[in-house]
């Protein structure tokens, strides 16, 4: 399925592809848990404020979302796959880009089991009372 968008005076194509929902799905539940978890872990709003800029900051510009990770020193890509936004970033470029399936569902495994972890970890830590 594609959607035509008219954008000036140029055509162009957006591909939309149902193999995306799985990943919108797991990536919501991931940074849900992430959030559940960096709420848990910090004491005060000010404190809270600083771990979550220090979680999406790097998340930002690092895993591929704005520019290939291929131009990063090689370093900075070692670090760009431990980040649980690349696979989902690179899960959604399979799809959508290169239509590499198996690619795809490498990345949604690893997503899945990031997911579970992150959410395992955030429910282990959180606590409905003040401490």
């Amino acid at each position: 399925m594609s959607v035509r968008a008219r954008l000036g005076k140029t055509d162009s194509v957006i591909s939309l592809s149902f193999l995306m929902i799985p990943f919108i799905l797991v990536g919501v539940f991931m940074f849900t848990s992430l959030g559940i978890l960096a709420g848990s872990v910090a004491k005060s709003e000010e404190s809270a404020s600083v771990v979550g800029n220090a979680i999406t900051f790097p998340m930002m510009f690092l895993p591929g979302t704005f520019f290939p990770i291929s131009i990063m020193p090689l370093w900075l890509q070692a670090f760009a796959h431990v980040l649980p936004l690349y696979y989902v970033i690179d899960g959604l470029d399979s799809v959508t880009i290169f239509a590499n399936y198996s690619s795809a569902l490498l990345d949604i495994i690893v997503s899945l089991v990031v997911a579970a972890v992150i959410f395992v970890l955030s429910m282990i830590k959180f606590s409905w009372k003040e401490e």
